[in-house]
């Protein structure tokens, strides 16, 4: 029997990025720590899983035995594998792409198309690519374009300057392009430059009873509903959310209400010294007034909370109104204490506890302590901590000392708060 047998565990050690493990609304997210989530229910084992800040880390723990399995977010080619460690069955199949605006109306498949791109500035994040042979890539299209290796860039960057001047191309994978949320933009074309390449777990070498155990695993889950949904959650769901129409806004306003729950919403409101049409306007924004819904991450309600959270605030059935935005409200509640005596602004405050509530306190203080570090101001929102809260999709900024929880999908907080506000004016407008 398997070591990790007798133990009842299975130790993940993990990178902090946003395939394999990070932090979303308190909880923890992360398509490779999901996965192994169930494989280890599959074998009927406990996950335990151990970030690192060093990716490096990951192989001489796998070494010394301090872990069983390594998420890494490792992309390569079949047949290029490194011989001081095992690769798992794959898990997903990225390719690598061109991403481009659609601007010569062509593609990149069509013979004609190449002329129009000779000249382009072509760049590509040598150091998220680094497990994959890319001068064999370069080399095979080196005959129609050049492909500049940037070392200091992420596909985040290079993607975002690609878009806010038009110009350029990027070479990445498909799943960061999706994952950097700007293979939404519009006129955004992702041409592939590659064939298959295998996303896989890191295991360790010569353990070969182990590994033929989670392999067995893996295949096993990749046969269930479960694993669909894993894969539509990360790399097929478009990051910015969309807005939801208010169903049946017109009638409502008529008789001067706003939902159903106007008076659960406006009762503990109260409870806390918020506008009760700032409360709607943030559960309208997390479920359009549906109590009985739940998000791919588990937020379930009217608040959209995650269980964990639910229970710290006292609610046993998230999809009951009352618990739920009674819960909610303590929640709020918290963050309020957390914020009141660090922002001075009452005004301010509101765009902190917004922030918190979507992405999670933690995020929000990374963010802060970033703009102290890099000379910006700690305690103004927009166009400030917002501005960083941004940045912690880049490695750069959310591998820095300062950030404690890593990685964060800041643009959707950014959405959140403007929309919450947006709409609280609007209600503002029409009801008391």
């Amino acid at each position: 029997m398997h070591e990790i047998q007798r133990s009842g565990k299975l130790l993940l050690g993990t990178s902090i990025s946003p395939v394999s493990f990070y932090y979303y609304r308190n909880s923890s997210a992360g398509f490779e720590y999901e996965m192994m989530k169930a494989v280890a229910k599959y074998m009927r084992l406990k996950l335990e899983v151990i970030p690192v800040a060093d990716d490096s880390m990951l192989y001489t723990m796998l070494q010394r035995g301090e872990i069983d399995a390594a998420a890494h977010a490792d992309i390569h080619l079949p047949g290029n594998q490194d011989p001081s460690v095992a690769f798992s069955t794959p898990t997903y199949y990225p390719q690598i792409v061109l991403v481009h605006y659609d601007s010569a109306g062509g593609h990149f498949a069509d013979s004609s198309y190449y002329h129009s791109v000779k000249l382009a500035a072509i760049s590509a994040p040598s150091s998220e690519l680094e497990h994959i042979p890319l001068n064999e890539i370069i080399t095979y299209y080196s005959k129609y374009f050049q492909i500049r290796k940037d070392d200091t860039a992420s596909s985040y960057e290079l993607l975002d300057a690609m878009i806010s001047t038009k110009k350029g191309m990027v070479v990445t994978t498909d799943i960061a392009a999706v994952l950097s949320g700007r293979s939404n933009s519009k006129g955004i074309v992702l041409d592939p430059l590659s064939r298959k390449c295998e996303l896989s777990y890191l295991l360790p070498a010569g353990a070969s009873t182990f590994n033929d155990s989670i392999n067995t695993a893996i295949s096993a889950v990749i046969k269930t509903p479960l694993y669909a949904r894993l894969v539509r959650k990360y790399f097929d769901a478009a990051i910015i959310p969309v807005e939801l129409p208010i169903a049946s806004g017109k009638v409502a306003l008529v008789h001067g209400h706003l939902s159903a729950y106007d008076e659960i919403i406006k009762r503990h409101a109260a409870s806390v010294n918020i506008d009760w049409r700032l409360l709607s306007a943030i559960i309208y924004k997390e479920s359009n007034f549906t109590p009985n819904i739940a998000s791919d991450y588990g937020a379930q309600g009217l608040m959209q909370l995650v269980p964990e959270t639910g229970r710290n605030f006292g609610a046993t059935d998230l999809f009951d109104p009352e618990q739920n935005v009674k819960a909610g409200v303590g929640y709020i509640r918290y963050l309020q204490k957390y914020w009141e005596p660090r922002v001075a602004d009452s005004t301010e405050r509101i765009n902190f506890v917004l922030a918190s509530y979507n992405a999670g306190l933690g995020h929000i203080i990374d963010a802060r302590n970033l703009a102290s570090k890099y000379g910006d101001n700690p305690n103004i929102w927009l166009g400030h901590v917002d501005l960083f809260l941004l940045k912690k999709a880049e490695p750069r900024y959310y591998k820095d000392p300062v950030c404690k929880i890593g990685y964060c999908r800041g643009v959707e907080t950014l959405d959140f708060v403007h929309s919450v506000l947006a709409k609280y004016q609007s209600y503002c407008g029409s009801v008391r």
